[in-house]
């Protein structure tokens, strides 16, 4: 189990800099397209999630740690 400052991560997903899905817990929300490609766009131009915030399955997250080109840390709203 992973955790960040001591809480335990609910959900988890592994998304490729191409969009594709490779792997997520059963209870990891549907991403949308349009979804992916907020998320890919993180990569090229970091820091846009932080100030717009994260979208999964329709609901917003808010973005709490970004490691550019490696991983996003979100927390439900």
């Amino acid at each position: 189990m992973s955790s960040y400052e001591d809480k335990a991560y609910q959900a988890a997903a592994i998304i490729g800099q191409d969009g594709k899905v490779w792997a997520q817990t059963s209870n990891f929300p549907q991403v949308k397209v349009e979804e992916r490609i907020e998320i890919m766009r993180e990569f090229d131009e970091p820091g846009t999630l932080t100030t717009m915030g994260l979208y999964l399955g329709g609901t917003k997250y808010v973005v709490i740690g970004v490691e550019p080109g490696d991983v996003t840390r979100a927390w439900k709203m």
